[in-house]
């Protein structure tokens, strides 16, 4: 029987890497829409960013089990999909 093992989204080997950044509501309103936008944009990015290191270095050293944060798309619920079809 093979075991694999794996870990949930923090990978303490890589110190500097997370998924995890994010931004609260009240700091969404206080910053306006388009700063926020932006701003939301920037930490998605730098999330995605660093979980593409986190996923080379798993596969590097034969790791396949990984649970990935939700917090990778911060605020995902006050985007409108009607662009979506």
């Amino acid at each position: 029987m093979k075991i694999r093992m794996g870990y949930v989204a923090i990978a303490t080997t890589l110190p500097d890497k997370t998924t995890s950044r994010t931004m609260t509501l009240t700091n969404y309103k206080r910053l306006g829409e388009t700063r926020a936008l932006n701003k939301l944009i920037k930490i998605t990015k730098e999330n995605l960013d660093d979980l593409m290191e986190i996923l080379k270095y798993n596969l590097k050293n034969e790791i396949y089990v990984y649970r990935m944060s939700s917090n990778i798309f911060p605020l995902i619920d006050l985007i409108s999909f009607d662009l979506i079809s």
